[in-house]
């Protein structure tokens, strides 16, 4: 309840408090009232990437901390992207949105595996999925992971295979093998 807080920032910080839902739901109004371009209804025509339009409302979802919102925005934006460079941003994207701001590692592991469908060498998505699976005690993704992080390595490179090659054998051995 308002006022009734036992320490000493007590009503800064259900001001604060009031002042982030304020925030929120006027997010929230200008999105319905844009809902438009939110839902991309078929009879419109859809924002691109570079439409005012589109560009306003991802500003505003960002600002407003609305990352559900703005990871709708990208979603309807990866369905309707032909490009395939824009599309792999789009999804990493989204795959960093569903990891460090909405806390969905499964959503961001789905993003981040289309990333390396289109762009299999893709670092960047190896290293979270890598974080994602590890974190998730996936031993049987993980394997594949550093199989391919093996098979890419440099022939030259004799520490980072030895290394991949350590953890390929640490799964197989430790975490995968019939007790």
């Amino acid at each position: 309840p308002k006022g009734d807080c036992k320490f000493p920032f007590g009503q800064d910080l259900i001001d604060l408090a009031e002042t982030g839902e304020s925030v929120h739901n006027n997010m929230r109004q200008v999105l319905n009232e844009n809902e438009k371009y939110v839902r991309l209804e078929p009879t419109l025509s859809k924002p691109s990437a570079a439409s005012t339009d589109g560009k306003q409302l991802k500003q505003m979802s960002a600002e407003a901390e609305a990352w559900e919102e703005l990871a709708e925005i990208y979603q309807a934006e990866v369905g309707s992207e032909t490009d395939d460079a824009r599309k792999i941003e789009r999804c990493r994207r989204l795959a960093r949105i569903a990891l460090t701001r909405l806390y969905k590692p499964d959503e961001a592991r789905k993003w981040f595996e289309e990333v390396l469908a289109r762009a299999p060498e893709d670092s960047e998505a190896l290293s979270n999925l890598e974080q994602i699976h590890t974190q998730a005690g996936n031993y049987k993704e993980l394997l594949e992971i550093y199989r391919k992080r093996e098979a890419r390595a440099p022939s030259n490179d004799t520490q980072r295979r030895l290394e991949m090659l350590w953890k390929i054998a640490w799964i197989e051995e430790e975490q995968l093998a019939d007790p």
